[in-house]
């Protein structure tokens, strides 16, 4: 079923960066590649994150321009989360039932 309105505009804006910076296999500084965009819904309103996902850059590396893997964007994703639970943990303080 086609959709009858637009989507919301995000309201706020999110970059997650990689935790590791530099390749596992050779050590080399790894270079951002390409973002991933996401829309997430919150109370408080629409949010893009925005990842940020790199790549070794090194010739003779085995792991060239192969992105890191999804345990570290987990990583930096939970982080990002831990970091909203803290946002919205002081907003509850203010909240009467």
């Amino acid at each position: 079923m086609a959709r009858r309105n637009l989507k919301p505009e995000a309201t706020s804006e999110e970059v997650l960066e990689c935790v590791q910076q530099n390749c596992s296999s050779c050590g080399f500084l790894m270079w951002n590649e390409y973002n991933n965009h996401r829309h997430v819904r919150t109370l408080k309103g629409v949010v893009e994150l925005r990842l940020k996902i790199r790549r070794c850059q090194n010739l003779s590396c085995e792991r060239y321009r192969i992105a890191i893997d999804v345990k570290r964007c987990f990583r930096t994703l939970l982080a990002a989360i831990s970091r909203w639970k803290h946002k919205a943990g002081s907003l509850e303080s203010g909240i009467t039932h």
